[in-house]
């Protein structure tokens, strides 16, 4: 169902309905298919477009998690407008999944990261049950020893000067709730390549503070044949920072694996052990009151970002600005996810606790900043305490909160939203989807100003 203001913008239509748990739906009450009480924890799309992949978690392990979690993947191109449509393959993990992101060049390499800081890699071509091909050791001295919050395959041009414009061009950066920042090399998971740890400056304090990190989003590079280097991560105490990863040449990755090497070999008990940088810039954020759930960068921007938090706030960020630009609140209950249209410079979306997705378009003639479209994900709503990674819940065991969602690049009009353990597929109407003209000069000109808000009002009073 979506809701809409009459005047504004044609009504979304549900394409799909996916569930990776056949008749194990929330408004069914049977869970004996998921027996777990899995929810999706995210969402990605393949370099084509037409697959979808959802990872299958929980939130509400505490300790060492011995739940199977899943991986999920469907092909739109193969199923008919349906609901409740089985996936083309339901792979089974160790524990919960609690991300996933498709390869940027290749639709069958898909990476995971586990609720016990795992990386798994699957390829999706492969027939055998599992299709994984590689995971990261549970025993090395540098690995995540909490959940994986994020995963982003980034491009290295030394990989590119080794291998070519292929797949292993790309590098795997992990995000934990443990403070590191890990660099993978997706073929050979062993160890991480180089890490990084998120070591705050409290202001007035003597010593850094590890903060757990919550979510991750990296700017895009200048063009698309360099590397990207700053990233913004969220954390679970509420704060935004900003990181640099730039130090990563082939000398400092040589150093790294020879302290690696020198720690694995130290006696038992020694104190040798392999120190992280920090990859904090020296830059404060203005923090929000609860965990920053969910980031996305602007694809048609490197100095924007969308930031989703758990008290309810949607924050569009200036990453040159410790104020952000326009700070909008669409539901009273929290958000749990973002993601900024890859068509539309003026277009981005929020997913919340209550069950719906939030979409906002600020070149729209209303006057003041609110969602033009509301799309209800769940099938029920409710509300979620603030700041709660733990996902409320309905009479009926559905669980509501669109834990994620995600833009279709290769067809901008496709939106992928999930609350409980199902996927709805949305379409989009041209008016969110169509770039209009001087969009972009606006997307300039609200970064210029000191006034975004004023900007916006007088903007619409002359559309």
């Amino acid at each position: 169902m979506a809701h809409t203001e009459t005047h504004m913008i044609e009504v979304p239509q549900c394409l799909f309905t996916l569930s990776a748990f056949p008749g194990s739906s929330s408004s069914s009450g049977n869970m004996r298919a998921n027996k777990h009480q899995l929810q999706v924890t995210s969402v990605s799309w393949s370099k084509t477009g037409q697959t979808l992949a959802a990872s299958f978690g929980r939130y509400d392990v505490e300790g060492w998690c011995c739940i199977p979690g899943a991986i999920a993947t469907w092909n739109l191109a193969r199923i008919g407008h349906s609901t409740g449509s089985a996936p083309d393959r339901l792979i089974s993990a160790d524990s919960c999944v609690m991300a996933c992101a498709f390869h940027p060049t290749e639709p069958a390499l898909l990476a995971g990261g586990t609720y016990n800081g795992e990386l798994v890699v699957w390829d999706l071509n492969r027939e055998d049950a599992d299709a994984q091909i590689g995971k990261t050791d549970l025993l090395s001295d540098v690995r995540h020893r909490e959940p994986i919050t994020g995963i982003s395959w980034q491009l290295s041009e030394a990989e590119a000067r080794r291998h070519g414009s292929g797949a292993a061009s790309y590098r795997l950066f992990t995000l934990g709730a443990d403070g590191r920042l890990l660099v993978w090399l997706w073929g050979q998971l062993d160890n991480p390549i180089y890490g990084y740890e998120l070591q705050w400056m409290s202001p007035g304090a003597e010593t850094r503070l590890l903060l757990g990190g919550s979510c991750l989003a990296f700017c895009p590079a200048a063009t698309a044949h360099e590397e990207a280097s700053l990233v913004v991560v969220g954390t679970e105490g509420g704060r935004l920072l900003l990181c640099q990863v730039n130090d990563m040449n082939e000398a400092s990755v040589r150093d790294f694996a020879a302290r690696l090497e020198a720690a694995a070999a130290a006696a038992p008990g020694s104190s040798s052990k392999v120190e992280l940088r920090s990859a904090v810039k020296d830059r404060e954020y203005a923090a929000a009151s609860a965990t920053v759930n969910a980031l996305s960068a602007c694809p048609h921007h490197r100095q924007l970002a969308l930031a989703a938090g758990g008290d309810g706030s949607l924050r569009v960020l200036d990453t040159l600005r410790s104020s952000p630009l326009l700070l909008l609140e669409p539901s009273a209950a929290g958000l749990l996810s973002a993601g900024w249209s890859p068509s539309r410079p003026l277009v981005f979306a929020a997913g919340s606790a209550d069950g719906n997705v939030y979409l906002y378009d600020l070149a729209s003639r209303q006057r003041l900043i609110r969602p033009v479209a509301q799309l209800q994900v769940a099938s029920s709503s409710g509300s979620q305490a603030q700041g709660s990674r733990s996902r409320a819940k309905s009479s009926d065991g559905g669980l509501l909160g669109v834990n994620a969602l995600a833009y279709n690049t290769v067809s901008p009009s496709t939106l992928a939203a999930a609350a409980g353990d199902q996927v709805k597929v949305w379409q989009l109407p041209a008016s969110l989807v169509d770039c209009r003209p001087g969009e972009a000069k606006l997307l300039q000109r609200l970064l210029d100003s000191e006034d975004v808000l004023g900007l916006l009002r007088k903007q619409a009073l002359v559309a």
